[in-house]
């Protein structure tokens, strides 16, 4: 799922509740990044616990005056190693992509899936980065998702976020922590934690994060996805539907 949490300037960090909120609905590793006033792009990442979340961004000065973007990761793709949380510097280069502590010109982070992206070794969204780094933004919007994009000096955002205190994200888990089964070793496509009775009547797109109606899912190359989602990706849905579960 993931979740994109987005500070803008002259506003004040979220409280540390939200936070842990939403790392604990996406444990598998965070990461920040922010302007300079040198107009570059400043990175830390491979934050693999909340605590050492909290401390790094206690380590910031003067926070109100940042524009700073924190991304939470639910692993899909990809191993889950610090060098695969977001964000990512914009580069055709895996081995720059993984770099957890650097300045950059230009960087970006994701919530959703880049479909036919990816495998067990890099994530869709690295994937994604390394194929269109060129030209990321035009392909960015000619795909399903929520990103955000940072250079120096601009900010684009795209996909549907939500506002609570200030702050932008990109669902709302960042509103309480939703109670399912967590895995430590994750593997592709393992989503058999569903069938584990661990969630409510409603559940997730593994898209774009909104919480729906189980009965409202749909079923799309091993995912559930939103009705929304599942027509940007062209599924014939009276096929995908799931029914009774």
């Amino acid at each position: 799922m993931c979740i994109i949490m987005f500070k803008p300037k002259g506003v004040e960090m979220p409280d540390e509740q939200t936070i842990i909120n939403c790392f604990e609905n996406n444990p598998h590793g965070a990461g920040f990044m922010y302007q300079t006033k040198k107009g570059m792009v400043r990175i830390k990442k491979g934050l693999m616990t909340v605590d050492s979340l909290l401390d790094e961004l206690k380590k910031l000065k003067n926070k109100k005056d940042l524009n700073l973007a924190v991304h939470f990761r639910w692993a899909t793709h990809g191993k889950t190693t610090e060098g695969q949380t977001h964000p990512f510097p914009i580069t055709g280069r895996i081995s720059v992509m993984e770099k957890t502590d650097l300045t950059t010109c230009s960087a970006m982070m994701h919530n959703g899936i880049c479909s036919d992206y990816g495998d067990r070794c890099i994530s869709d969204t690295m994937d994604f980065v390394k194929k269109h780094h060129i030209e990321l933004v035009s392909h960015i919007k000619n795909t399903h998702g929520k990103f955000l994009v940072m250079t120096g000096d601009e900010i684009g955002i795209y996909g549907s976020f939500e506002v609570y205190g200030g702050c932008l994200y990109s669902n709302n888990g960042y509103q309480n922590i939703v109670k399912y089964a967590r895995f430590d070793n994750f593997d592709y496509y393992d989503y058999n934690f569903r069938e584990a009775g661990h969630r409510s009547e409603n559940d997730w797109c593994d898209s774009c994060g909104v919480e729906v109606k189980r009965k409202d899912l749909f079923e799309l190359n091993g995912f559930l996805v939103c009705e929304d989602c599942a027509n940007t990706f062209y599924v014939d849905l009276e096929e995908s539907e799931l029914g009774e579960r």
